[in-house]
């Protein structure tokens, strides 16, 4: 289980690598629109932390449930902006 919440974490990061680079690469674009790789990238952020969560609850890790409401919030956010 330990390997699956690192699996977990990495694809998190990569995905927000992803996210940050279309950011970049938008601010650079005279006409700047969400590709289908933000949205992609932003899917994954919420999945992966879901994921996340999910394998620090059955590990019985320290999980402030607050704080992970507010951060899935943020993440349905994003996916919701690249959306369109």
């Amino acid at each position: 289980m330990e390997i699956l919440r690192y699996v977990f974490l990495v694809f998190h990061l990569f995905g927000f690598a992803a996210l940050m680079g279309g950011v970049f690469f938008q601010l650079r674009a005279k006409d700047p629109v969400a590709g289908s790789y933000m949205l992609t990238s932003a899917v994954v952020q919420l999945v992966t932390g879901a994921g996340l969560i999910w394998t620090r609850t059955t590990l019985d890790l320290g999980v402030v449930d607050a704080k992970m409401g507010v951060k899935s919030i943020a993440a349905a956010a994003v996916v919701a902006v690249a959306w369109k």
